[in-house]
C-alpha cells in the first residue's frame, strides 16, 4: 500500500515529538533523581528514620468575664500542666517512679491518667498533674535536657512541661453561683463539642461546668494554636533547615469576651449582707431588664474546682448540708405574703371586690371546721384593699381566695408570667409553680378543696416562686405593665479571627412592647399600696423605710411546716419560716427591683427588708446620686 508523500513526512514528525518529549522527561527525572539524593537527601533521611513531626498545640486564651463596668469577674493566669505523650515512653513504671520522686505524683493519680492512653491517639499529651509550681516545672524540664544522653537517671522521655493560661476569679467566691466554674470535659460533652464544632476541642480540656461559664462555653472558649516540630524517636526536637520552611504554625484565636450586667460593687455588698445567712437576691432594672446583682448563699469557690479537685474534696462539697451548688435565686420557694400582690390585682380586675369596700379582721377566718388565722394576733380590724395589702392583712385575703377560687387566681398569676421560666439564660432555671383544680384531679384524683384557696390566697399551699420571678413580677407592676426578661449579659466582645457563628450569639432580655393584660389603673392601685407598705404607719415594712430614696415593696413570711407541726417539733430552725421582701425604687420613676429571700430568717419585714433597704441605698449612691441631689433627697 503506497503512502502519499505528506502523510510520510507528518507521521515522521509525531515521531521525532514523542522522542524528543521522552528525551527531555529522562533529562528531568535524573536531574530530579540527582536533586533529592544529593542534594536533599538529609532531608528525606531525617523522615524516613524514625523523626516525626510533631504538633503542639497552644491553648488559647478564654475569654474574659467582666462586670458592667469592664472590671474583670473570671480572668486568666499563666500556668504549667506536667503531661506525658506514650508515643514516647518507654518503660511507664520508671516513668511513674520518677515522676513521683521529683513532682511527689502519686502511682494512683498516675495509673488513673494513664487508663486514658487506650482511648486516646499515642502522640496526645496525657495531663497528669494541673498548675505546678513554676520551680517544680522549671526542674523538670532541666532534668529532662540534662537526662537526655546516658546515663539517665530518670528517663523522662515523653515527659512535657506545657504552659497554658488557667482561669482564675479576682474576686474570689464573689457571683460564684452565676459565673460558675471550670472542669475536665466529660466523654458525651466532648463528643457532643466535637461533632458541633470540629477542632476545637479536645480531651483534658477545660470547660465551663457549671453558670455562665458553661452556659457560653462556645464563645468564651477560643480556638487553639498549634507549632509544627520535627522531633527524633524520643520527642528531642531536632534542626533542620531543609525541613524547617515546610512546617506550619496556625496562631491561637482568642477567647470572646462577655460583659455582664453585674454591679461588682453592689453584687460585694449584696453578698456581705447575707454573710452567714441562706438565701437569695436579685437587684434588676424594671425597665430593660438588667440584672445588676444576683446572690446565692452560701457559694463555693471556683478557683478550688478549676484544678487538681481531688475526690475527696468534691465528695465534701456535695455532702455539705448547706448546698452550696444550689442557685437559689432560680429555685422555687412558697412565696408567702408577696403573692398578695397577684390576689389584689385579680380581686380588681374580675370586680369581686367593690371600691372602697371594708372587711373586718378580727384575728382570722373561720372557714368550714378550721380558723385560718391572721399574722396580727387580734386582727387588723375594718380594712380596704389598699390598708390590707400595706398591712398585709391575711384575713382580707382569706375572703378574696374565695371570691376568686384557685382558678381565677392561677389565670392571673400566669398573666404575671409565673409558673414558668423567666427567659434567663442560664442553667436549670426553675419555673415555679402554679396549682389549678385540674391538676390536683390529674395528679392526685381528687377534687380541689374551697378550703385550698385560702392557702393560695396568701401564697400558701402548693404554690411555688423563685426570688427572680418575684422580682419580673413586681417589674411588670410598677413599670406600666411591660413584659421584662432578664438577662446577665450586656455584651459580647468578639476577637479578630472569631467564628461567624459566634457572632451570630445573641443577648437575650429587656423590655418588650407586649404588656400584661392588666389595667394600668389597677396596676397603679396595687402599686401605690406598696409604696404605703414602706412609708405609711402600720406598713409592714415601715421600719425599713429609707431618709436617702422612697422605696415601695411587700413583706412576706412562707410557712415552711404547719403551725400544729412546729407546735410539736418546737423552734427548730430548719423549720423556720422564710423571709421575703420584694421593693422598688424610687417609687415615682423605679430605677431598680430587689427581691429578698432568706431562707429560714423569720418575718420578712426584719430579715429581707433591711437587706433590701442597704442594696436600694447603695444603688441610689452609685447612679441616682445626681437625681437625689436635686430633688433634695
Amino acid at each position: 500500500m503506497d503512502f502519499p508523500q505528506e502523510g510520510v513526512k507528518g507521521l515522521t514528525g509525531r515521531f521525532a515529538a514523542f522522542y524528543a518529549g521522552l528525551t527531555v522527561l529522562a533529562i528531568f527525572l535524573i536531574f530530579r533523581l540527582g536533586f533529592l539524593q544529593v542534594l536533599r537527601g538529609d532531608f528525606f533521611w531525617i523522615v524516613s528514620s524514625e523523626h516525626t513531626i510533631k504538633e503542639i498545640r497552644t491553648p488559647a486564651i478564654r475569654g474574659l468575664i467582666l462586670d458592667r463596668h469592664r472590671i474583670p469577674l473570671a480572668s486568666n493566669r499563666p500556668s504549667f500542666d506536667l503531661a506525658v505523650i506514650p508515643q514516647y515512653v518507654r518503660d511507664r513504671k520508671r516513668v511513674q517512679a520518677s515522676l513521683q520522686q521529683i513532682a511527689s505524683i502519686a502511682p494512683d493519680l498516675f495509673e488513673g491518667r494513664w487508663a486514658k492512653a487506650e482511648e486516646l491517639p499515642p502522640y496526645f499529651p496525657l495531663t497528669i498533674y494541673r498548675d505546678l509550681p513554676y520551680e517544680l516545672a522549671a526542674r523538670l524540664r532541666t532534668l529532662k535536657v540534662t537526662s537526655a544522653g546516658p546515663p539517665d537517671p530518670y528517663d523522662l522521655r515523653g515527659v512535657e512541661v506545657i504552659a497554658r493560661p488557667l482561669r482564675s476569679y479576682p474576686s474570689g467566691i464573689v457571683g460564684s453561683a452565676t459565673l460558675g466554674h471550670m472542669g475536665e470535659v466529660a466523654e458525651k460533652e466532648l463528643a457532643r463539642f466535637q461533632e458541633e464544632e470540629p477542632g476545637r476541642f479536645y480531651p483534658g480540656d477545660l470547660v465551663g461546668s457549671s453558670g455562665l461559664e458553661k452556659v457560653w462555653e462556645k464563645v468564651l472558649k477560643g480556638s487553639d494554636g498549634y507549632q509544627q516540630r520535627l522531633v527524633d524517636a524520643v520527642g528531642r526536637e531536632v534542626s533542620n533547615e531543609d525541613v524547617t520552611h515546610l512546617l506550619r504554625d496556625e496562631t491561637p484565636v482568642e477567647g470572646s469576651d462577655l460583659v455582664l450586667t453585674i454591679d461588682l460593687e453592689l453584687q460585694r455588698l449584696a453578698e456581705q449582707l447575707f454573710r452567714g445567712k441562706s438565701g437569695a437576691l436579685v437587684a434588676m432594672d424594671p425597665t430593660s431588664g438588667e440584672i445588676y446583682a444576683l446572690v446565692s448563699s452560701p457559694n463555693f469557690d471556683p478557683s478550688r474546682l478549676a484544678v487538681n479537685v481531688t475526690p475527696a474534696y468534691w465528695q465534701s462539697l456535695l455532702d455539705d448540708p448547706r448546698k452550696l451548688f444550689l442557685h437559689r435565686a432560680i429555685q422555687a420557694y412558697p412565696p408567702g405574703s408577696t403573692f398578695k400582690i397577684v390576689t389584689a390585682l385579680a380581686a380588681l380586675e374580675e370586680k369581686v371586690y367593690a371600691p372602697g369596700e371594708k372587711i373586718d379582721c378580727p384575728g382570722g377566718l373561720s372557714f368550714g371546721r378550721r380558723f385560718f388565722r391572721c399574722w396580727q394576733e387580734g386582727g387588723h380590724g375594718s380594712v380596704d384593699l389598699h390598708r390590707a395589702l400595706a398591712e398585709s392583712c391575711d384575713t382580707f385575703f382569706y375572703h378574696m381566695g374565695v371570691r376568686l377560687g384557685v382558678d381565677r387566681l392561677a389565670e392571673y398569676a400566669k398573666r404575671l408570667g409565673l409558673g414558668r421560666s423567666t427567659g434567663l439564660k442560664i442553667e436549670d432555671e426553675k419555673s415555679g409553680f402554679v396549682p389549678t383544680s385540674d391538676w390536683k384531679k390529674k395528679v392526685f384524683n381528687e377534687e380541689w378543696l374551697p378550703s385550698e384557696n385560702l392557702s393560695v390566697s396568701v401564697g400558701q399551699g402548693a404554690l411555688l416562686l423563685t426570688p427572680l420571678q418575684n422580682a419580673v413580677l413586681l417589674a411588670e407592676i410598677v413599670n406600666g405593665g411591660r413584659v421584662v426578661v432578664p438577662t446577665l449579659v450586656k455584651e459580647i466582645l468578639f476577637h479578630e479571627g472569631a467564628e461567624r457563628q459566634h457572632r451570630e450569639e445573641k443577648v437575650t432580655g429587656g423590655g418588650a412592647e407586649k404588656r400584661v393584660e392588666i389595667s394600668l389603673e389597677n396596676l397603679a392601685k396595687v402599686k401605690q399600696a406598696l409604696i404605703d407598705a414602706v412609708n405609711a404607719p402600720g406598713g409592714t415594712a415601715y421600719g425599713s423605710r429609707s431618709r436617702i430614696i422612697k422605696i415601695g415593696g411587700k413583706t412576706g413570711t412562707a410557712q415552711v411546716i404547719s403551725e400544729q407541726a412546729r407546735e410539736r417539733l418546737g423552734d427548730v430552725e430548719r423549720f423556720r419560716d422564710h423571709a421575703w421582701f420584694v421593693s422598688f425604687a424610687p417609687v415615682d420613676e423605679p430605677k431598680l427591683i430587689v427581691s429578698v429571700l432568706v431562707e429560714h430568717g423569720g418575718f420578712g419585714a426584719s430579715a429581707a427588708a433591711p437587706i433590701a433597704k442597704a442594696v436600694i441605698e447603695k444603688f441610689a449612691s452609685l447612679y441616682l446620686a445626681e437625681t437625689l441631689a436635686g430633688t433634695g433627697g
